[in-house]
């Protein structure tokens, strides 16, 4: 008796998925973000591998605080995204191709952060260069006017 082609298939579909994971170091990235002086408590930080194949974001938080896992191993780039309104009104129907990251319909923008430069939101302008490393980083990440 032959055994099925079910069978065979379940047998080797965890063999095929093994090879399919990346086998590139990653690190994790713990920092804090601050704009002229102040922490930076609402936006985006993402990590961006200098030959482009893997980026990795988190939310910036209270105090400015940021926590990324299996961020890219190397030179990268970061690249921070905060909304310029103090309050976000949900769209009626869905906004395709935006930049900027959702916030809770209470969540408000600090007026001390509205003059964030827009260059922190594209790779090539931001100047964020840092190297990452295998295992845990620490970043203070300080934008400024200029």
């Amino acid at each position: 008796m032959r055994p099925s082609w079910l069978v065979v298939s379940c047998c080797l579909f965890p063999v095929v998925l093994s090879g399919c994971g990346s086998d590139k170091p990653t690190g994790q990235v713990k920092g804090t973000v601050t704009f002229e002086g102040t922490p930076v408590t609402v936006g985006m930080l993402q990590i961006h591998s200098d030959d482009g194949t893997l980026t990795r974001n988190g939310r910036i938080g209270d105090g400015g605080h940021f926590d990324i896992a299996d961020a890219p191993v190397g030179k990268v780039t970061l690249t921070i995204d905060v909304p310029a309104s103090m309050q976000r009104k949900r769209a009626k129907r869905p906004v395709l191709n935006t930049k900027t990251p959702e916030l809770p319909a209470t969540q408000e923008v600090p007026d001390a952060l509205k003059g964030i430069p827009a260059k922190y939101r594209e790779m090539d302008k931001s100047g964020l260069h840092f190297t990452i490393n295998p295992g845990p980083n620490e970043i203070d990440v300080r934008l400024s006017r200029k």
